[in-house]
């Protein structure tokens, strides 16, 4: 992809200041937050920036859970150090409607596991990772990784759960190449962003659950709830029902697919 920089660069320049591709990191995303971090200490802002890397050596999404990053994958992190108030509560369901518009245009049947998988009937296909702060100006990072060429190495059954864009595609179709889909992505993260309605509904409606399905959530505290789905909110939480009440969840991670 390094070859690729300066077509990349042309195709994005509407939406982002710098782009920054390397063969190996640990994390395109910790990259991220470290520029950060220094760029506070040192009171400058950065501009909006597009970090590529060809593999990782520690990608991660939440929580810390390891995402195996081969050669072959696209793993972006974008950076926005000017973005409005209103557009944080709903950063992580723009993000999710641009990354399924992107890969719905490759022909690929891509579904949307709450609140930002991309998956393929109960298979992993891809995924988003953010964090924003506001204090301070405010800013926010958003990182993709996602299986193109192939499904990485995995132990034991978890192979079985990853998809790759081309396996889904099929055999002789043309797989776009990782600095297209990279390109494509912010196109449509700069388009979901200008049109936050539009993305939410396009995130409802690629979400793969219906009411009714039975899940369970595992919480960020460590803890997991059981009960069947009732829903979204309208910024994009989940709701769940339990017996004969019914739960609000902002975050979490479905662990159970019907």
């Amino acid at each position: 992809m390094i070859q690729e920089l300066e077509s990349l660069e042309a195709a994005v320049h509407d939406y982002v200041e710098n782009v920054v591709i390397v063969s190996r990191i640990d994390s395109t995303h910790d990259m991220a937050l470290r520029l950060l971090d220094e760029a506070h200490l040192d009171d400058i802002e950065i501009p909006p920036t597009l970090l590529i890397a060809e593999s990782q050596s520690a990608g991660h999404g939440r929580n810390g859970r390891p995402w195996s990053s081969p050669p072959g994958g696209l793993y972006l992190t974008w950076i926005r150090c000017d973005l409005p108030e209103s557009v944080f509560v709903r950063l992580p369901v723009v993000a999710a409607a641009a990354a399924v518009t992107c890969l719905r245009e490759t022909g690929a049947k891509v579904g949307l596991k709450w609140p930002n998988d991309l998956v393929s009937g109960n298979r992993k296909l891809g995924g988003l990772l953010l964090h924003t702060r506001r204090a301070n100006g405010g800013w926010c990072v958003v990182s993709l990784g996602l299986n193109v060429a192939g499904t990485p190495e995995l132990p034991g059954n978890a192979r079985s759960g990853a998809a790759s864009l081309a396996e889904l595609l099929g055999e002789g179709s043309v797989v776009p190449g990782t600095a297209d889909l990279a390109a494509s992505f912010v196109r449509h993260m700069a388009s979901a962003l200008d049109h936050p309605e539009e993305a939410a509904a396009t995130w409802r409606g690629a979400l793969v659950h219906r009411k009714g399905d039975p899940m369970e959530v595992h919480l960020d505290d460590g803890s997991t709830v059981a009960g069947s789905f009732a829903g979204v909110t309208g910024e994009g939480f989940l709701r769940l029902k339990t017996g004969a009440t019914e739960r609000i969840l902002t975050t979490g991670e479905i662990g159970l697919l019907a």
